[in-house]
């Protein structure tokens, strides 16, 4: 019950006003010790159904029992008072589905008569709301029930109808962005909708409802236009490989930069960062000229970041490298099912394999012969970079096959749309198309004797620069 109210309430925005009238009516019904009957009136799509619905999540000890239309008017006196023999807290009951009544004077008068009753009885102290569109409709069913139990059935405040307005139109915005974070973990911008796009939307809705509709209809719209300028195009996904010496130090820039079990870019960190006034790097020019794209566009390629431990570029080194790539560790050799086994146990090769990355064990500390050994593998990278990236391309192609998953792995391959060469290519037969992009890094620890401390390059600021520089590489060659 908890997990669903933090749910809940990510998604669902407290309208004040509404609520102080029901903290009202509530009052008149324990001071009064008489039931009350009111009819919410309000337009279609505004909220009304939803906002009593969720009412258990901003009020304690309060019970909402909808009474839907399939209880004949005639009977939902007795509906409710079975509902009432096994409720203890303060009762709201919402009679749902009936926005539109078609409903006879003198079946109004009969319903109105048997909640009356109700009313006067020891158990009968409970609010009864009826959502309804129709405005004649209310104000006619009112004047009955005013009529039928006057005070002893409605609130002289408001004679039985209660305008209900929703949401203020400046939360719209904010309420949907939540609402598609919860939902899908990303935001609208993802969608290719920023809050400056959607004003002219707002405008136009004058419910919540309204607005989603039209949100729904401009990301179509917008994926529709890109659908058509990559309609001959490949589409990658990208997916950085940052290769470390430190297993946590990997784990924590991987975790600052990502979010959620899937290893996707922030984006959110990534619009902020590059919304920062003061940065005005010329790395980031390209992407303040798409400002307005970015997240639509870092979502449209997939854009994830994966650790990848030491333990599994040495094994692919050591099993699939050339001499010159093994030449500078302690240990040259190992077998290749053991650097088979390592990829499959891997993030990123789990992820490829579409299989849940939950469960995968990732280790608390490096030791300091596996540090070293990565440190001498790293520092050749600069100059054999292509070579420990085709050493790694091929344990990750014998690890597919290994699992019967067919694919092509290519390295180095040129114009993927134009004139991009990703690093590791990995195509299968439905077409997805995933670029994986290895990123070697080090903390910058030195090796006593052998090599002197340098700079740490496995920081955040150095991962989301490389992050950014990459993805523009794609979007470049895209055309976008």
């Amino acid at each position: 019950m908890n997990e669903r109210k933090a749910s809940l309430e990510s998604i669902v925005k407290r309208v004040d006003q509404s609520v102080t009238h029901i903290e009202q009516l509530l009052l008149e019904v324990e001071q009064g010790g008489l039931g009350r009957f009111e009819f919410f009136l309000g337009k279609s799509g505004s909220g009304k159904t939803t906002f009593l619905k969720t009412l258990p999540y901003f009020f304690e000890g309060i019970n909402v029992i909808e009474v839907d239309k399939k209880t004949p008017l005639a009977g939902v006196a007795e509906q409710i008072r079975k509902s009432l023999r096994t409720n203890d807290a303060r009762t709201l009951f919402v009679m749902t589905d009936r926005d539109n009544p078609a409903v006879a004077d003198d079946e109004a008068r009969g319903f109105f008569e048997s909640l009356r009753v109700l009313f006067r009885e020891p158990e009968g102290q409970m609010l009864v709301i009826w959502p309804i569109t129709d405005e004649v409709a209310a104000q006619r069913l009112a004047q009955i029930a005013f009529t039928i139990g006057r005070d002893s059935l409605v609130s002289v405040e408001s004679n039985g109808v209660y305008q209900f307005v929703g949401l203020a139109k400046s939360d719209y915005y904010n309420v949907a962005d939540t609402t598609a974070r919860s939902l899908s973990g990303q935001g609208l911008e993802s969608y290719g909708i920023t809050a400056e796009q959607s004003a002219p939307l707002v405008h136009e809705s004058d419910t919540i409802s309204i607005f989603y509709s039209r949100l729904e209809s401009q990301a179509r719209a917008i994926n529709g236009q890109y659908a058509a300028t990559l309609k001959e195009r490949i589409r990658p996904r990208v997916w950085v490989l940052l290769c470390g010496d430190e297993a946590t130090n990997l784990s924590l820039t991987v975790a600052t930069l990502t979010q959620g079990t899937r290893k996707r870019i922030d984006i959110d960190r990534l619009v902020d960062y590059l919304d920062t006034p003061a940065l005005d790097a010329a790395y980031l020019k390209d992407w303040k000229e798409r400002r307005s794209n970015m997240a639509y566009l870092m979502r449209m390629l997939d854009v994830r970041l994966f650790e990848v431990f030491p333990n599994v570029t040495l094994a692919a080194a050591r099993a699939y490298g050339d001499e010159a790539v093994r030449a500078p560790l302690k240990k040259q050799s190992e077998a290749k099912s053991a650097a088979i086994e390592a990829v499959r146990k891997s993030q990123f090769y789990r992820a490829l394999c579409e299989a849940e990355l939950g469960g995968v064990a990732i280790p608390k500390a490096t030791s300091s012969e596996t540090r070293n050994e990565y440190i001498r593998l790293q520092q050749a990278a600069s100059k054999r970079d292509k070579m420990l990236n085709r050493a790694l391309a091929d344990a990750i192609r014998d690890a597919l096959d290994a699992d019967g998953i067919k694919a092509t792995v290519e390295t180095e391959k040129r114009g993927l749309n134009g004139n991009l060469q990703p690093d590791i290519l990995v195509a299968f037969p439905d077409g997805g198309v995933v670029c994986l992009e290895p990123t070697w890094r080090t903390t910058g620890q030195g090796i006593d004797g052998e090599k002197e401390p340098a700079q740490n390059t496995l920081t955040t600021g150095h991962i989301q620069k490389y992050l950014l520089e990459k993805a523009i590489e794609y979007v470049k060659d895209l055309g976008l």
